[in-house]
């Protein structure tokens, strides 16, 4: 269960502001003015800024942990689809008490976290004020995973969203999670390809033949299995022998 749909339901404040254990705030004015801007624009419901990233010592690493077109307002569509907003910097309306069903299991918890307040608002990015400071050590419970781990918890993230905006009848943001997670598999295999995991590979022809059918139809599943076999055939080669 993902943890920040258990946390999600202790506070009792009008706002809620986030941060990791090791991570810490750089501007002492940072919530005055997230509250300010929230409290001034109704239509906004989540605000969010800049960290930069340091490692176990406090060295710096990197000044920006956003690239420049990520520094900017999001209406609420880009909110829920592409919103990136980091973590430790985030301050948002209490408004979400819990998690629908098929997300409570997610381990992005904060990606579900954005979706859900962006069903009901637009985003604001604070150039105001002081990046924050973002630890990176290996051992994050994240960072220190495996590319393939990774990948894997994306595409879950996506295939129970796709599912969720199915179930609530938003059939445009349902396609666009489901395209994501269509990429995500087919990145996964290309991975497992690349190291020589051939039985994996195949593993993934199950998911994503049913991420076709069930959001996009029997057109696209047909063309998905032409894909996935053509691939197969392509990385047929001699010099692939046994299965990992």
């Amino acid at each position: 269960k993902s943890v920040m749909a258990h946390l999600i339901k202790a506070p009792r404040g009008k706002y809620n502001a986030l941060s990791h254990g090791d991570d810490c705030w750089a501007d002492p004015l940072k919530l005055q003015k997230q509250v300010d801007y929230l409290e001034a624009h109704a239509e906004c419901v989540l605000s969010y800024h800049d960290a930069s990233v340091i490692d176990s010592d406090g060295r710096m690493l990197s000044k920006s942990n956003l690239r420049p077109e990520q520094k900017t307002d999001y209406t609420q569509d880009q909110l829920i689809l592409n919103g990136a907003c980091l973590t430790l910097t985030m301050c948002f309306r209490n408004i979400i008490r819990c998690y629908p069903d098929e997300l409570v299991s997610c381990f992005n918890g904060d990606k579900i976290l954005i979706v859900l307040l962006g069903q009901n608002g637009t985003g604001h990015y604070h150039s105001d004020i002081i990046p924050a400071l973002y630890r990176k050590h290996p051992g994050g419970v994240f960072s220190m995973q495996t590319e393939a781990y990774k990948l894997e918890q994306n595409a879950y993230t996506r295939r129970q969203l796709a599912r969720y905006f199915k179930r609530t009848g938003k059939s445009r943001f349902e396609i666009q999670f489901a395209e994501q997670l269509l990429g995500n598999l087919w990145q996964l295999y290309f991975l497992f390809k690349r190291e020589g995991q051939r039985r994996k590979a195949r593993g993934l022809f199950i998911p994503i033949l049913t991420a076709s059918l069930m959001h996009f139809g029997l057109r696209r599943f047909l063309h998905e299995c032409y894909r996935f076999f053509r691939m197969q055939i392509y990385f047929l080669k001699p010099r692939d022998q046994g299965d990992k």
